[in-house]
């Protein structure tokens, strides 16, 4: 409406100052050529001032010929992209300002684990804190892609002269690295469709109503809103129609490098790692080779079948001939020339004694091939080298003299421009900065982690540090923030076709949406059921565990406690069976006693609610007013004496005691005192 007025003032100088310069010729032609030429020249400055502004707005959108929606749009633009600037500050400055209250523990240990990737067909252990997606980089399919974009119509808006209205839907463009706002008519919906259905005969249909009046009423527009929004996640679900040059002028996307172009060949992600694949090792082929390996010349290829061989025992749990098979391949190793088969061999070494509780040998063996690495000159080694020993320390609980040494991996990383080393280094100190509570210290380096993925487009990195940023978000309660953050990280885990990403990720956001007093549950209940059918895809017991949870939780606070206890007693059953083959046997415990105690609970609000319905359908039958059962003391609980084992089935938790001669009053006030000792006594173990 300001344009517009300023447009009308504009207009009426004009007609004003030709009006002026025809008077003023008829009288004076001579004496006021002068006037005539500036009036002139603002004349043809105004018209040249907004024909660029049309053709900027042409340019930028490239969807419809109406100048005014193009003028719209790039106020929309501009707003909308003011307002993600401002939403996405620096989670370091909101930390400064409000840092969570934690005690210092240099002590704590960081849980490690070790992926065996293979390199040039020489498998080496690759050390990873425990919650690190790293090993996802290996599971990656082509056929989990999914487009990076999403659209939502967020609101719509009449706009135009009274004379010939119309209706516009504002939508919010959402990319891992750009979110913006863009201004569309149905019409530009209708191009777009017809363009797309020319040149992909099988894309989707949009429909089309053939309503001439009311148009503009609410209840259509509301109806046309929602046809729109599927048909635009119709579109967005084909990668061909996603990345098309259509969509991309449609969505505003065609100067963003980020986004893949449909044309583009797939080219292969260089940061994807290699698993080593176990299954289709054959140790007695191995073996077989092994022994044809009987002078010096085969010590090269001696080392690399007794490391093989090491790595595969050790796998299989069998300690004593693993470390046997690993020393050997480095006895081989030093016979031979190829001095990087030695640092790979004491590299495996050191890391099998790390697995088996040899902490003390391991650091020697690393210490020796960080100087192997030195006099190769190759510093990219050299980190990695470090980057473990900083691991091994921190995993035992000397996280001082881990960040020392993964400061120093990052320094050389950084003077030698291996921007993808140092990202990796910083990821590493910041969480061991935040483990031990540094929290302000530890988001500034996984902030500056960001910016070097970013750099180097490491799009699952990228991932996996606002994954972390969101969850430190939420240790703030800044769950708006965390949002957006996990939100970004779920664009680029689709994109990449990491489905355990995605899983963990849809869990966070069904754990933020619950946690809002005011949050949609049934968005949370989507978000863990997607993530529940993920992990059964990857065979991620834990995963389904804390999905089955999740589900549960959110069931409870719908009052629906008969489907949480379910879903609660198969986590219970999931996370029961992993006990005895997680590292961290006595972590497991403390969450299967959580579980119990949420259990208990559920099974309390299912009797006291079945109890309440049997004493109100008594009240009616006695001709009695409603009221709460628990104020009536005059009769039993008919049933048998194990009526809540038949309901629930047997607990420790809940005593079924017999229920004769007991007033309702007295069986409810045991029954939740003995659900509230069992729960509290389950808690105050978990949080020792």
């Amino acid at each position: 409406e300001e344009e517009e007025e300023e447009e009308e003032e504009e207009e009426e100088a004009e007609e004003e100052g030709e009006a002026e310069e025809e008077e003023a010729s008829k009288e004076n032609v001579e004496g006021n050529k002068v006037n005539s030429k500036k009036n002139i020249k603002t004349k043809s400055r105004s018209t040249r001032r907004r024909k660029e502004t049309d053709n900027d707005a042409k340019d930028r959108v490239g969807g419809s010929d109406d100048l005014d929606s193009h003028k719209d749009r790039e106020k929309e633009e501009k707003n909308d992209g003011a307002l993600t600037a401002n939403q996405r500050s620096s989670v370091s400055e909101l930390f400064q300002k409000k840092a969570p209250e934690r005690v210092m523990d240099a002590s704590r240990k960081l849980p490690v684990t070790f992926l065996i990737v293979d390199d040039e067909n020489f498998p080496l252990y690759s050390p990873c804190e425990e919650a690190s997606w790293w090993p996802h980089r290996s599971k990656i399919e082509d056929e989990n892609k999914k487009p990076g974009v999403k659209a939502m119509i967020v609101r719509t808006e009449t706009r135009g002269p009274k004379s010939a209205m119309y209706t516009t839907y504002v939508i919010h463009v959402k990319t891992a690295f750009h979110v913006r706002g863009v201004s569309r008519r149905f019409s530009d919906f209708s191009v777009v469709d017809r363009k797309l259905r020319a040149k992909y005969p099988n894309a989707p249909e949009l429909s089309r109503s053939h309503r001439i009046l009311g148009t503009l009423s609410p209840s259509f527009v509301q109806e046309r809103r929602q046809h729109l929004q599927e048909y635009l996640d119709k579109v967005l679900a084909d990668h061909q129609l996603a990345h098309s040059d259509t969509m991309r002028h449609f969505m505003a996307l065609t100067g963003i490098p980020d986004i893949g172009h449909s044309k583009e060949p797939k080219a292969r992600d260089p940061f994807v790692e290699k698993a080593w694949n176990l299954s289709a090792v054959n140790v007695a082929s191995l073996l077989q080779q092994l022994l044809q390996c009987r002078s010096a010349k085969d010590a090269p290829r001696e080392a690399r079948l007794l490391n093989k061989i090491g790595l595969l025992m050790c796998e299989m749990d069998n300690q004593s001939e693993g470390m046997i098979y690993l020393q050997k391949a480095v006895a081989s190793a030093r016979l031979a020339s190829d001095r990087r088969a030695l640092l790979a061999c004491l590299s495996n070494n050191a890391c099998a004694h790390f697995r088996f509780g040899g902490h003390a040998p391991g650091i020697e063996l690393l210490e020796e091939a960080v100087e192997i690495a030195q006099r190769l000159g190759d510093v990219s080694l050299e980190a990695s080298c470090l980057r473990k020993i900083a691991l091994v320390h921190a995993s035992h609980g000397d996280m001082l003299t881990a960040l020392r040494f993964i400061s120093e991996a990052a320094e050389l990383c950084i003077a030698e421009e291996d921007q993808s080393g140092a990202a990796s280094a910083r990821f590493t100190a910041g969480v061991m900065k935040y483990e031990m509570g540094d929290t302000v210290g530890g988001v500034e380096a996984l902030e500056q982690s960001l910016l070097l993925r970013c750099e180097v487009k490491d799009k699952l990195g990228i991932a996996e540090v606002l994954n972390r940023l969101g969850l430190a978000l939420i240790d703030i309660g800044y769950h708006l923030q965390a949002l957006d953050y996990f939100e970004r990280a779920l664009s680029l885990c689709q994109e990449m076709g990491d489905s355990w990403g995605e899983a963990a990720t849809l869990r966070l956001l069904g754990y933020v949406h619950l946690a809002q007093v005011d949050g949609d549950r049934t968005i949370s209940l989507d978000l863990f059921r997607k993530s529940l059918s993920l992990s059964r895809k990857n065979s991620d017991q834990l995963g389904q565990a804390t999905c089955r949870e999740g589900i549960a939780d959110v069931l409870m606070d719908m009052d629906d406690a008969k489907g949480a206890i379910e879903h609660y007693s198969q986590a219970m059953t999931i996370r029961e069976k992993a006990t005895g083959g997680h590292k961290d046997p006595q972590t497991v415990t403390r969450h299967i006693q959580l579980l119990r105690s949420k259990l208990s609970r559920a099974k309390a609000q299912v009797l006291e609610n079945d109890m309440g319905d049997e004493m109100h359908g008594q009240r009616s039958d006695d001709g009695g007013g409603g009221g709460d059962f628990l104020w009536r003391n005059d009769g039993g609980v008919s049933g048998s004496e194990n009526e809540t084992d038949a309901a629930f089935g047997s607990s420790d938790i809940i005593d079924s005691t017999p229920l004769k001669e007991s007033s309702n009053m007295e069986f409810l006030q045991q029954q939740l005192a003995s659900a509230m000792t069992n729960g509290a006594v389950a808690l105050t173990k978990f949080w020792s």
